[in-house]
């Protein structure tokens, strides 16, 4: 053996100090790791997770730890982020989830999946699964990566950039977390504009059809999967407010669709005018409710609620036609003069459950509620079809508004929908806090008196 220089031997010791330092730090990393998993919840695990780390494709210790603050930070912020994560027991660096869509067909309904950490996280993306077929071509385009006998491939399910690393063409980055990933996804999930790997965006639409298939799918992807998911959470609603209003006085009780599948319009007398100011707002509050029960019996009956200044024109073919408009499979439209239709997803659909919902129009607001099991009235979707601000549907103060009913028979039975007046009117809380911008203060000016205008800056509304 030759004889270890003095060079040598510092090498060594600080060799040795550095190794006593890993230890040290892997020491506090258990420790760490072992009190953010005593605060989630924990879920069963099948064995054909194994081969995952027998390959060594998962993470290791140090990004288990970052995972895990990642986990507990989206669970923390579950009622914005709907979705609940729970690590799957034995197996470092696989999760299983809950997401609750707040739009569309799947609005509120638990969709399983699960979440592989790859190995070299975070410099790739999470690999996720969705169990769910949701019958949408990008959310189901990798549907065959969520068998067992696939696991090995580590592809995600869901044909979305943020799912591809940078240096594969994608758009994830190692700085983002698994709150900013579940956050697009969950928007790309129910989003009706799809992005696509060449051109632009196409519109995804749940039609009619479709509907009820998909609530199938949920229904038997989650009785399958339930013993291995995260217990259901509740989704906190939130209340309407009450607010004294006027009521649409001029719809018949009862509206029927069609048996000739031709439109059924029916529009209000009473004229709406918005984008007042401040101070006249709350004389200008209009309401009415609509009992939706019988949707339930015919799931091919169009039934939509539309807020329009040409109610001859409930589609928006024309291009002086400004509205608002929600539907029965939750897809929601709205129109600036002289631009095209923007469609979106809001809230439930309309035929999933007994509904009575009261359309209140006011405050800037196009808003629907319902009543829940406890008698409270529930802001559709978590917020109102849409704000009726300028920039929203653009400057419309001198533009005359009317409500309209909008039916269709696509096949089957007629349905009617009978009209009610509930106790009052019902917005969404923020509209107390409703204010006037600068711009809108300038174009009232335009509009109105110097007397008027006087009155405006009495107000509190200023330059």
């Amino acid at each position: 053996m030759f004889p270890i220089s003095q060079k040598s031997n510092k090498r060594i010791i600080s060799e040795k100090i550095s190794s006593q330092l890993m230890e040290s730090a892997f020491a506090d990393i258990d420790a760490e790791v072992v009190k953010i998993l005593d605060d989630l919840e924990k879920v069963q695990g099948t064995e054909f997770y194994q081969p995952l780390l027998d390959k060594d494709l998962l993470c290791g210790q140090k990004q288990w730890v970052r995972v895990l603050r990642e986990v507990a930070g989206v669970n923390k912020d579950f009622q914005n982020l709907r979705t609940y994560i729970a690590p799957v027991t034995s197996f470092i660096g696989v999760f299983h989830y809950l997401i609750y869509p707040a739009d569309g067909a799947m609005a509120d309904q638990p969709l399983c999946g699960r979440i592989l950490i790859p190995k070299a996280y975070p410099l790739v993306p999470p690999v996720v699964h969705l169990f769910t077929k949701t019958n949408r071509f990008n959310v189901d385009a990798y549907y065959m990566y969520t068998s067992p006998s696939k696991l090995l491939a580590m592809h995600s399910s869901m044909c979305f950039d943020i799912l591809r690393s940078q240096s594969n063409g994608g758009t994830w980055k190692p700085e983002f977390t698994l709150s900013a990933l579940m956050a697009s996804l969950i928007q790309a999930i129910v989003c009706i504009k799809v992005p696509q790997e060449d051109g632009d965006e196409i519109d995804e639409f749940v039609s009619m059809e479709k509907l009820d298939k998909i609530h199938q799918n949920i229904k038997e992807t989650f009785d399958m999967n339930k013993k291995f998911m995260p217990m259901e959470r509740k989704i906190n609603k939130i209340e309407a407010v009450p607010v004294k209003s006027t009521y649409l006085l001029t719809f018949d009780e009862y509206i029927t669709s069609r048996m000739d599948s031709r439109y059924q319009i029916v529009t209000s007398d009473q004229p709406i005018r918005l984008q007042m100011e401040n101070y006249r707002k709350d004389k200008h509050i209009y309401t009415i409710g609509f009992d939706l029960s019988d949707l339930k019996s015919n799931p091919y009956t169009v039934f939509s609620v539309v807020l329009s200044n040409n109610p001859k024109d409930p589609l928006g073919k024309s291009y002086d036609t400004v509205l608002v408009r929600n539907g029965v499979t939750a897809t929601a439209a709205k129109k600036r003069k002289n631009q095209n239709l923007k469609w979106f997803y809001h809230g439930k659909p309309l035929n999933q459950e007994n509904l009575k919902i009261i359309v209140t129009i006011g405050y800037d607001q196009f808003c629907m509620s319902y009543f829940d099991e406890n008698g409270k009235s529930i802001v559709m979707g978590d917020c109102p079809v849409s704000f009726l601000t300028t920039a929203e549907i653009g400057r419309v103060r001198k533009e005359t508004f009317y409500l309209s009913v909008v039916m269709k028979n696509k096949d089957g039975k007629q349905i009617t929908v009978r009209t009610f007046y509930p106790e009052s009117g019902f917005l969404h809380p923020v509209y107390s806090g409703a204010t006037i911008t600068k711009e809108d203060v300038r174009y009232v000016k335009k509009l109105e008196t110097k007397e008027e205008t006087m009155k405006i800056e009495t107000f509190g509304i200023k330059k």
